[in-house]
């Protein structure tokens, strides 16, 4: 074993060797099997008709993305310049919780595969507005000056 401080990691410190594979066995091993996914790669409509909430997103990214003139920021959810501890929602871990390997356990098997999470990816992030701004994304400069998102 190492000697690293072992209060700071929440399943009581590093585990390695058998206790790390016993760990692994019973948490793989304690999530239900999902059903097999239907066939070819699914459309955005096949995501929503599955999944209101990835619905519900989308419809939320207008209001979430009103003043930002970069989309990096919303997308990756940055955080605010001169406000430590006070990030940007991130649209993308938002998705990440709805579709693909992340998925709720009880999800729909069209939710649950990384082409699901592809098309979900590629289809909301085009909803981002592009960067129109000169400092790196996530710079002061990425949100209109007027707006506040506090």
């Amino acid at each position: 074993m190492s000697n690293h401080d072992t209060t700071t990691y929440p399943i009581g410190g590093i585990l390695e060797g058998d206790e790390l594979a016993e760990r692994m066995h019973a948490y793989y091993h304690s999530r239900p099997v999902r059903e097999a996914p239907p066939p070819g790669r699914p459309t955005w409509e096949d995501l929503i008709a599955a999944s209101p909430d990835l619905a519900e997103l989308e419809r939320s990214v207008p209001s979430l993305i009103a003043g930002v003139r970069c989309g990096n920021v919303m997308w990756y959810g940055y955080y605010r310049w001169g406000h430590p501890g006070v990030r940007y929602p991130s649209v993308r871990d938002q998705l990440i919780r709805l579709v693909g390997d992340h998925a709720p356990d009880d999800a729909a098997p069209v939710l649950c595969t990384s082409a699901a999470y592809d098309v979900a990816y590629d289809h909301l992030y085009q909803l981002m507005p592009d960067c129109d701004h000169e400092d790196p994304c996530g710079g002061n400069d990425s949100i209109d000056s007027g707006t506040s998102r506090e």
